[in-house]
């Protein structure tokens, strides 16, 4: 009884390290090739605080950013693809979008009252759910 007692914490212990998961393994390819794929939305107003967050996540991870420039349907349509790990953009709370992709609070700023009104964030694809831990993290105050 005992051993399986122990068996069994041991099993708990060994899965907790992996939980959040990925489901397409976005932390882990990162990791292993050493590249942040990340899309800025064109026209984004003072993008920088998000690309900093990034850019210091990546080092974290021993990889660099490798950052694509297009209009938001282009980006958030290669995030959906897994061609791109995240998107930075200027998004609404509200926005119809979120039934596609996960998007962050708003950065470097409060939640404005109108949650109609776009504020930048960082878009991720639904069931990254390490990345989305991480990076929800370092955009909390």
């Amino acid at each position: 009884m005992t051993k399986r007692v122990i068996l069994l914490a041991l099993t708990l212990l060994t899965a907790c390290d992996s939980i959040p998961q990925d489901a397409s393994g976005t932390v882990k390819r990162i990791q292993s090739d050493h590249v942040m794929h990340a899309g800025l939305v064109s026209g984004t107003r003072n993008p920088e605080t998000a690309q900093l967050m990034l850019t210091k996540l990546a080092a974290q991870w021993n990889a660099r950013v490798e950052w694509h420039t297009a209009p938001a349907s282009i980006m958030l349509d290669k995030l959906e693809k897994g061609e791109l790990d995240v998107v930075v953009g200027e998004f609404a709370q509200a926005s119809p979008l979120k039934t596609d992709v996960s998007f962050s609070q708003a950065v470097a700023q409060p939640e404005p009252q109108d949650n109609k009104l776009p504020v930048l964030r960082i878009a991720r694809a639904h069931g990254e759910n390490r990345l989305i831990s991480v990076t929800d993290k370092m955009v909390m105050p």
